[in-house]
């Protein structure tokens, strides 16, 4: 480890950094801490971990970097010169406690020596070493210690494992040479929803804020009634007993339909049970759903971002989003995620990823 670098960690000011500069020197010679020009060697450097002397030390501490090398100041509060004989004047290394996990600010107690006067480079250099590591280690604690964040969850979706269907059928397939689960209106089932069909339920996919992306493939089945338009999308915050969720979907069909008013309804967002589509379009005619470039039956990529009561549909990978709500009718609720179609739909999900 360079000396310039344990400088950077230690976030040392320039008559500091010559100290430690020159730290590596064998031969002692007279130094002052405030000396910035010439030739200034150190005799001694010898750091400590000390408790706070003061309210106005421990909110330095807090409020600056979780480590501070600092002189010892003399009684009259000037730095004290050094030299190789005589009194000699040890810095101080502060160590934030919330650096090293403990509860609010100011220094820990403790004592960790870097160097003595006499030290030749190899053991100065070593110590340092040392110090990194005790460094790096306060570091990794405090993360350690830190609430939780899930990194992402993967789902292949290339078999039914773990899968729970609602009113729908699910099974493994290939669809335009891809591996993933086919999702269709289970007929044995009663059509509970305005847009009927039903959802599949991810296995272990807890979800608050955060993206989901998954690619979908929409169209209307063998045998769909005429206003079935291929209904595809994510459903999000699913309560446990999937009673109520926040949704985005598609209606592939209308993507590029002659109709203008059926191309305004190519992306739409609801919320079950008591905000379906028609209700919000009667309510709030177009606030809730908006145009979008499709083909039904094509490999379509979407994103969902959310973030308290707000969330955002992407769809192809587009920078902005399609469609953007601001007030999800559940609030800022926590479910899991499930995959969505509706009345009359052949579908086909794959490649879902959760992050936050």
């Amino acid at each position: 480890m360079a000396a310039s670098d344990l400088a950077d960690q230690l976030d040392l000011d320039i008559p500091e950094r010559s100290l430690l500069d020159k730290s590596i020197v064998e031969k002692p010679k007279p130094y002052a801490l405030g000396r910035v020009k010439g030739d200034p060697v150190p005799c001694c450097l010898r750091a400590y971990v000390l408790a706070p002397a003061s309210r106005g030390e421990a909110a330095a501490c807090s409020a600056k970097s979780p480590i501070r090398l600092n002189p010892e100041p003399n009684k009259t509060g000037r730095r004290k010169p050094c030299f190789y004989r005589g009194s000699i004047p040890v810095p101080k290394l502060t160590l934030c406690k919330k650096a090293l996990g403990g509860n609010g600010p100011g220094p820990l107690p403790g004592e960790f020596p870097i160097c003595s006067c006499r030290e030749n480079k190899q053991s100065i250099m070593a110590t340092m070493r040392g110090i990194q590591l005790v460094t790096v280690a306060a570091g990794l604690t405090a993360v350690l210690l830190m609430p939780c964040r899930s990194a992402g969850q993967t789902f292949a979706l290339d078999s039914t494992k773990g899968l729970q269907p609602r009113d729908v059928t699910v099974d493994a397939a290939t669809y335009q040479g891809r591996k993933a689960v086919r999702v269709m209106p289970d007929p044995a089932s009663a059509v509970k929803t305005a847009s009927g069909g039903g959802i599949v339920v991810l296995p272990g996919a807890t979800f608050h804020n955060g993206i989901i992306e998954l690619e979908v493939a929409g169209k209307p089945g063998a045998g769909a009634p005429g206003d079935a338009r291929g209904f595809v999308g994510v459903a999000f915050r699913v309560s446990n007993d999937a009673s109520k969720y926040e949704c985005f979907y598609l209606r592939p069909t209308n993507g590029r339909a002659d109709d203008q008013l059926r191309r305004n309804h190519s992306a739409q967002y609801i919320s079950f049970p008591d905000y379906e589509w028609n209700r919000l379009r009667t309510e709030a005619p177009g606030q809730y759903e908006s145009y979008v470039d499709l083909v039904p039956g094509e490999w379509t990529k979407i994103k969902v971002e959310v973030s308290g009561v707000k969330a955002r549909l992407y769809v192809h990978g587009a920078s902005q989003p399609v469609l953007i709500v601001n007030d999800l009718k559940l609030g800022d609720s926590k479910g899991t995620v499930a995959l969505w179609i509706g009345v009359g739909t052949e579908a086909y999900f794959t490649s879902l990823r959760l992050s936050e």
